[in-house]
């Protein structure tokens, strides 16, 4: 099934797996300058609100939009 061949890639789950395309697509705006309005491009790659955005952000990276970026 689909969920046991993301959990063999290392997804607890299929939100998890959904979620982490969002960061990376988040991730490849900021960094491409589509946009400096972090909240604008969290709503654009389809999370629904700021706090859920900021959790998944930091479980994926281990940091905040603002750490990650500072580089």
């Amino acid at each position: 099934t689909l969920s046991c061949a993301l959990h063999e890639l290392g997804y607890v789950s299929f939100s998890a797996y959904i979620n982490s395309l969002r960061i990376e697509e988040f991730i490849q705006r900021v960094r491409s300058k589509e946009s400096t309005n972090y909240q604008d491009i969290f709503y654009d790659v389809g999370f629904r609100s700021r706090a859920t955005a900021l959790r998944n952000f930091k479980q994926y990276t281990g940091k905040t939009p603002s750490e990650y970026f500072s580089n």
